[in-house]
Parts: C-alpha cells; structure tokens; sequence
C-alpha cells in the first residue's frame, strides 16, 4: 500500500490521468511524517545535464543554500547513461538523494515501488498554487490523485524549418498555425519532394526522419493511432491507424526518398545535416534551442507538425524533480523543491536554451518568445496538441521491444504491418508478467 493506495489504484490512476485537484485524499501535516531534524540539515541533488544547466543548477543550489543556512546541499550530477542503474542502486541501498531527476517514462515504476515521497500533503498545508504550471506535465507526476513531483521542463516537439532553403527552392514554407487545415500529409509530400534535389554531397533533403520514439509518436497520433489500450493491459499496435502511420514514414525514405536512408545517416546525424543546410524540416524541441542558436549561415524557424486524418497533434515530454521517500528532512527536502520550481529559478535556467519552463507565466515571457526562431510562440502552441504516450510501470521495457523491431522498419527490411505484428506479442508478454507479478 502507498498512503493508503493499493498498487492497482495507483496503476489505475496513471491509465486515467487523475488530475491533482483531488489531492484531499491524505491525512496528517506533512511535517508529522519525519521527525523534524536537530542541528544541520543535509540534503543530496542528483541530475543529469548539459554543462551549461548543470552550471546554472549548481548556482541555484549554492544561491538556496544562503537563503536557509541551516541547510547544506550535496550536489551529485550523474551523465544520463548511467543516472537510474546509480539511482536504483542508492535506493536499494537507502540512501538514495533526497531530491532528484525523473523522467516521466520512469516515473510509473517509481510510484508502484513506493519510493516517492508525495508532495500532495504539503501542497495542501501550504496552499501551494498548481495554476502555473502545464497541465499535461504536471498530470505525469501524479497517480490516484496524489501527487509526488513537478516537472522541470517540458516538451512538446515541433519541427524545425531551413526557411532559405525552401525560398532557395521556391518551395512554400510551413504554416505557423496548428489549426491550417492546408499544411497536412499531403502538401508535407509535396514539399519535401520538391525540397529534395541534388547527388552526393551536394544532396539537400525534404525532412530528416527521427527513428526514436518521440521521433515517430507524434504522427502515429495524427493519424488517430494508438500503441496500448487505454486500460494499459494490452498492445494495439497493429491498430490500422499505427500501421498505416508507420508506413507513411517509412514510405517517407523509401518511397518518396524525401528523407535519408540510416545508412545515409551513419556519417552525419539529422542535427549534423540540418546545420549544413542540407535538409529543409527536422524534428526538435525547445530544450535544443541552443544547439539550433548556433546556426548562423542560413535563416531558420519553427512549424507545427502536419495535420492527419485525426487532426493536430504532437508527443509530450520531459523530465520532473521528484523527493525520495526515505528522507530524513521531508521539509527542507519540499522546501528545496518550491526553489527550485519557483518563476525566478526557471527564468535562470530558461536562458541556458537547454529548457522549456514547466511554468506557463515564464513561457509567456518577453526572454522566451524573443528571436530566434521568429515564430517562438509555436512552442507555446504545441502544448494545446500535445499527448502523453500511455505510460506505465513497464513502459521503459515496452520502448525497448518497440525500438528493437522498428529498425526493421527504418532500414527496409520489413513493411509496418510485418513489425507491428512482432511487436503486439512481446509487448503483452512483458504487460502480463508484470499484471500477475
């Protein structure tokens, strides 16, 4: 039982998306939990990063540390490789950080293992206003109505436009607006076949597939398609609308050649090749504006993904700061969580380029919507189309099946409909083990 919770609530709650105004369910203050501490307080961060946040995270912990100087901080960076094999290690052991980096896919087998310590009852005792932050996001750090952690940053995926390219090519850009019925499947073949001329190294491309899950999610959910049930107990991956939308993307490189083969890819990646000017529309999110700032040889901008046969849509993302359950100091612990999700921190961590705030009112600002790119805003926008994948306890695993036999997609070997067939059954293997466990 978590507070009360049994697991298949807490499992119930993560398929439905319970929302956190229903965060009365606990009982008792929050600092009645754990004996509040007597002399210095000692608190452990751990996160992964760029140089450039984990710089900026460093000086926000120093900054919390001279506001409350009865607290030390521990900060503990670990490169993303290897953060939850050393996460899930501490924990076994006890002595796991008191706060730390959770990425949402994660976050499900977290909750089922009762390793999080929820944050609902000091909301509750604070009066701790939730209306700044994204909604879908901050859904993802919750489950039965508790909730245990906030997102840090957040992503909706957009693409990315070589705006000299398509005015090179006489090829009309992109719409800006999600709701343009005209930019669609098929005007994106349209203009990414007229954007693709060229041999050799002097080869310009229409749009450079992204073969990672978030590279593919956003059009299998344009086209209406889905990958488990929506009570998460089994894979539908071979649902007409999935198989078809995988198709069209491999149909992309190997029907249209719009978009580089992986053996094409092997010299230089899709950013690689975006960069040099090669390409006209890429797949990217907000936290790689800094790489894309760099470009200073061509015009670029943003666009929202074509509109499917469902409509609009694009795939959520990205990673919260949770608290571990087992530690000693569970309000200087929540403490340091209200700093670190406070607007002025995520202003600072803004201006890395590494971020899209968790909070509404800073991504509204004047700092975040100034050029570039020139449409900004479509950030902002891709919130309102954006959908959380059906995350669950196994969720981890699922994505290794999906990407382990969707290379036989990318590199040709097999059509969707073959592929999503392998996937159906090793993906329900792993959902009924976990059921009867």
């Amino acid at each position: 039982m978590v507070n009360g919770i049994s697991r298949r609530q807490v499992v119930a709650g993560l398929s439905t998306g319970v929302l956190l105004g229903s965060i009365a369910g606990l009982s008792g203050c929050a600092s009645q939990q754990t004996p509040q501490p007597v002399g210095k307080v000692r608190l452990t961060v751990s996160t992964w990063g760029s140089v450039d946040e984990l710089r900026v995270r460093k000086e926000l912990l120093q900054q919390f540390q001279k506001e409350h100087a009865a607290v030390h901080v521990s900060f503990q960076p670990v490169d993303f490789g290897h953060f939850y094999d050393k996460l899930q290690t501490q924990m076994a052991g006890g002595d796991a950080p008191d706060l730390f980096y959770l990425g949402a896919d994660h976050f499900p087998a977290f909750v089922v293992k009762q390793v999080l310590l929820p944050t609902s009852p000091f909301i509750r005792r604070d009066k701790y206003s939730l209306a700044d932050f994204w909604p879908g996001p901050l859904q993802e750090y919750a489950a039965a109505g508790v909730q245990y952690g906030f997102p840090r940053g957040v992503a909706a995926d957009v693409l990315f436009t070589n705006v000299d390219l398509f005015r090179k090519m006489g090829v009309p850009l992109p719409s800006v607006h999600w709701s343009d019925t005209s930019w669609n499947w098929q005007t994106f073949v349209q203009r990414t076949k007229q954007l693709t001329q060229g041999n050799g190294n002097t080869k310009t491309y229409g749009y450079v597939i992204n073969m990672g899950f978030y590279g593919w999610e956003p059009w299998v959910l344009q086209n209406g398609g889905t990958m488990l049930s929506p009570d998460l107990k089994s894979c539908t991956m071979t649902d007409p609308k999935t198989v078809a939308a995988l198709q069209f993307l491999q149909d992309l490189v190997f029907k249209y050649h719009v978009s580089p083969t992986p053996a094409e890819l092997t010299t230089q990646g899709a950013f690689q090749l975006f960069s040099s000017g090669k390409v006209g529309l890429t797949v990217g999110i907000r936290a790689a504006l800094s790489q894309f700032q760099a470009i200073k040889s061509f015009t670029w901008d943003l666009a929202p993904f074509p509109r499917g046969t469902a409509g609009a849509a694009t795939a959520l993302q990205g990673v919260g700061y949770c608290l571990f359950k087992g530690t000693k100091f569970p309000d200087q612990d929540w403490e340091l969580l209200r700093f670190l999700s406070s607007v002025p921190a995520e202003q600072k961590e803004m201006q890395t380029g590494t971020v899209m705030p968790a909070r509404i009112s800073v991504c509204k600002s004047k700092e975040f919507l100034k050029p570039p790119p020139a449409h900004a805003e479509i950030f902002l926008t891709a919130m309102q189309y954006a959908q959380k994948p059906p995350l669950n306890p196994q969720w981890p695993k699922v994505v290794n099946v999906f990407n382990k036999e969707l290379s036989r997609l990318w590199d040709n070997s097999a059509s969707a409909s073959s592929v999503c067939q392998r996937i159906v059954p090793q993906v329900n293997a792993i959902l009924h083990s976990a059921a009867s466990a």
